[in-house]
C-alpha cells in the first residue's frame, strides 16, 4: 500500500518509540505509524523523530488539532494546509533527533534489542532499560514520553 501523506505518532515514551518504531524500522520489519502498516524500503520514504524541545507540543498538540478542526469557517484545512501547519509546529517547537536515535540504536544496542524481541520479558526489560539509559541524557524531554515522529 502506497502512502501519500505524512504519518504522525504522538506522545510515545522512549521505550515505546524504540520497541514499536525504531527496532522494526532498523530491522526492515513492518510496523505501524498512524494506523498504517509501513516498512522501510517499501512504502516508507523517510522517518523523522522529533523531541519536544520546549514542552509546547506535549501541552498543546491536542488543542492544536481541535482548533484546526473547528476553524473560523465551515471548511476544515486541506491536507496540504495541515501538513504546512504541522511542519511549522515541528520546526518551531521540535528538535529533529532522528540521526541521534538511529545512530545510538545501531551502535549501542541494535543487536541487544534484536535479541530481546523474542526473549523472556525480564531480559527484554533489562535490554530496553540499558538503551534508554544511554539515550535519555542526550534526548531530554523525549525520555519523558514526548516523542512525536513522522
Amino acid at each position: 500500500m502506497d502512502v501519500d501523506r505524512p504519518l504522525l505518532v504522538l506522545d510515545l515514551s522512549l521505550e515505546r518509540l524504540l520497541a514499536d518504531i525504531v527496532s522494526p524500522h532498523e530491522e526492515g520489519q513492518p510496523f505501524f505509524l498512524d494506523g498504517v502498516q509501513v516498512q522501510r524500503g517499501k512504502n516508507l520514504q523517510w522517518l523523522r523523530i522529533y523531541k519536544d524541545k520546549d514542552g509546547w507540543m506535549s501541552k498543546n498538540m491536542h488543542k492544536f488539532h481541535h482548533l484546526l478542526g473547528q476553524g473560523h469557517t465551515t471548511e476544515k484545512p486541506t491536507r496540504e494546509g495541515y501538513e504546512l501547519r504541522m511542519t511549522g509546529v515541528l520546526k518551531a517547537h521540535g528538535e529533529d533527533v532522528t540521526s541521534r536515535v538511529l545512530t545510538v540504536y545501531t551502535r549501542t544496542a541494535g543487536q541487544t534489542v534484536k535479541d530481546w524481541l523474542f526473549e523472556e520479558p525480564a531480559k527484554k526489560a533489562q535490554a530496553l532499560a540499558e538503551l534508554v539509559k544511554v539515550l535519555s541524557p542526550m534526548l531530554g524531554g523525549l525520555a519523558q514520553g514526548n516523542a512525536p515522529s513522522a
